[in-house]
């Protein structure tokens, strides 16, 4: 139910927007509501994977900082 509600509230945005003033609308809505909901998913694991790097293992924290190289790239 709170992914529902999250992603509906991610939804909402773009029809707020200059996404909705194209016509059509649905491409740059959907464009824009796709770009929101990757953004947040891109913050929301940061805190995880910074978790993973304060790991007490060193085989942890070095898979930890290969991911963090390859998601800081993106």
């Amino acid at each position: 139910a709170m992914l529902a509600l999250t992603l509906a509230a991610l939804a909402a945005g773009p029809w707020s927007g200059h996404a909705a003033a194209e016509e059509p609308a649905w491409p740059a809505l959907l464009a824009h509501g796709l770009h929101v909901t990757a953004l947040s998913l891109w913050l929301g694991a940061l805190p995880a994977l910074m978790s993973l790097l304060r790991a007490p293992e060193p085989a942890t924290r070095a898979a930890a900082l290969a991911l963090f190289r390859r998601f800081s790239s993106l």
